[in-house]
Formats: structure tokens, C-alpha cells, sequence
């Protein structure tokens, strides 16, 4: 939760100021498939990822006055040791 969602709304209420003061911004989030698709041993990774989207929309909905967008986005899955430790792509 410390790396992917609290982080992200950290850095988001730092950079808010510098944001309004240019007019606006964008934001952009990194979240993963783990986010919505339950994997083994992803429960900490997968949790937050849900919890970073969340912050994302509300951030999005709470911002967009101020002209600042957020996004996030969500790579594909893409077939690394990383991924095979999870048996999703199996061998």
C-alpha cells in the first residue's frame, strides 16, 4: 500500500500546487492486471493496484475543476520470470 497507493497520493498532493499554479496538469498512474484479476501470491501487489485505481478515480473526479486530468494506465501482461512466478503464462 506504501509503494502504490499511498505514494501516488502523496506525490499528488505535492504536485497539485505546482499544477494550479500552471493551469493545470496531468497525472498518470501505473497500475497493473493483478489490479482486477485475482493471480496467486499477488494478494499485497494486486490489493494495492486496486486501491491506486480507486485513488485515481476519486483524485480524477476531485481534480478535473482545477484542469488537472489523472489516468491510469495497466500494461498487458507481458511474459517475464516475474510473470511465470505467478503461473499465469505457465511454462
Amino acid at each position: 500500500m506504501n509503494v502504490n497507493a499511498r505514494s501516488a497520493l502523496f506525490t499528488a498532493q505535492l504536485a497539485v500546487p505546482i499544477m494550479e499554479k500552471n493551469n493545470g496538469g496531468v497525472i498518470i498512474n501505473i497500475s497493473s492486471p493483478g489490479s482486477n484479476r485475482v493471480m496467486p501470491d499477488y494478494v499485497a501487489v494486486g490489493a494495492s493496484k486496486a486501491a491506486l485505481e480507486a485513488l485515481t478515480r476519486y483524485l480524477a473526479v476531485e481534480l478535473a475543476p482545477l484542469n488537472i486530468a489523472v489516468n491510469a494506465v495497466a500494461p498487458g501482461l507481458v511474459q517475464t520470470d516475474a510473470l511465470r512466478h505467478f503461473s499465469i503464462l505457465g511454462d
